[in-house]
């Protein structure tokens, strides 16, 4: 979640051996939609800064530093894990969002 751009202040996780065990965590309700994605500094080997400017397309400099600004796919956490759930984990299932 975190990797993704969710902050999650707190989770846990409860299981009694017996029933599913469940995951819970609070995280912030909403991110926004776009994103710096940070790369080399100016100071940094040209290699790295050409080898950034031709992945990346819209390369700006702020704060002495490449970055591109992206879009994200998902903002709410339940969508974001809903999707994250049915790639790597078909066993998990998300009860209820709060």
């Amino acid at each position: 979640m975190e990797s993704y751009g969710f902050s999650v202040e707190k989770a846990d996780w409860q299981w009694d051996g017996k029933n599913p065990a469940l995951l819970w965590m609070y995280t912030m309700p909403e991110i926004s939609k776009q994103y710096f994605h940070w790369g080399p500094k100016k100071t940094d080997r040209k290699e790295h800064i050409n080898s950034f400017k031709k992945k990346w397309k819209g390369v700006k400099i702020k704060s002495k530093r490449y970055y591109v600004e992206r879009t994200r796919k998902f903002t709410l956490p339940e969508k974001y894990l809903k999707s994250l759930l049915s790639k790597e984990f078909k066993n998990f299932k998300i009860k209820k969002v709060v």
